[in-house]
């Protein structure tokens, strides 16, 4: 009977020294940023869903096959998915290089259409809104993302919780960075 009711106080107190370290807030933070994460990942998705549809409108147009397979190979090449088990700068950079440079070949091709064609078609211009509205998305997610991360990392730094995530492995979170030559 003693080894139970020793089993007890030890289970009460773990709860209570989990609580009061700060242990609960750290993984609610951590999941928080994660889920942000999942944020930026859906406006890219959103911003690449739209490529379908400008290359079918760059063919009725006359753009050239050859442009438009270029820009299918940026898209295929930034058509990539990181697992919030997998945020590191490294992979977070990988990402973002993949993700900005299927940007930089976007925007090319929208200045390619532009000049090749009448751009007061009603509907390319649709589509240009769009995609920057998809851009101005994916820059408020990340910009969302830091926040959090930030917030996280603070937290998990400061006394008494950096006690709890070192013990419990908790790891600071990656940010997003500029663009290299971004100023």
């Amino acid at each position: 009977m003693k080894k139970y009711i020793l089993q007890l106080c030890l289970v009460l107190s773990c709860m209570f020294l989990f609580n009061s370290c700060g242990y609960n807030k750290i993984v609610e933070m951590e999941e928080t940023a994660k889920g942000q994460w999942g944020q930026i990942e859906n406006a890219y998705q959103r911003r690449a869903e739209l490529v379908p549809k400008l290359t079918s409108i760059a063919s009725g147009l006359g753009i050239s096959k050859g442009s438009i397979d270029q820009l299918k190979q940026a898209q295929a090449s930034a058509n990539m998915s990181l697992s919030t088990d997998d945020l590191t700068t490294e992979n977070i950079q990988k990402f973002n290089e993949a993700q900005t440079q299927f940007g930089k070949k976007l925007s090319g091709f929208l200045k390619e259409i532009s000049s090749q064609t009448d751009f007061n078609n009603q509907t390319l211009m649709d589509f240009q809104a769009q995609i920057e509205g998809a851009e101005n998305r994916i820059n408020f997610e990340r910009k969302k993302y830091n926040d959090r991360a930030r917030e996280y990392n603070s937290y998990i730094n400061q006394v008494p919780q950096n006690f709890t995530s070192g013990m419990m492995g908790f790891d600071e979170m990656p940010y997003f960075e500029a663009d290299k030559g971004a100023k």
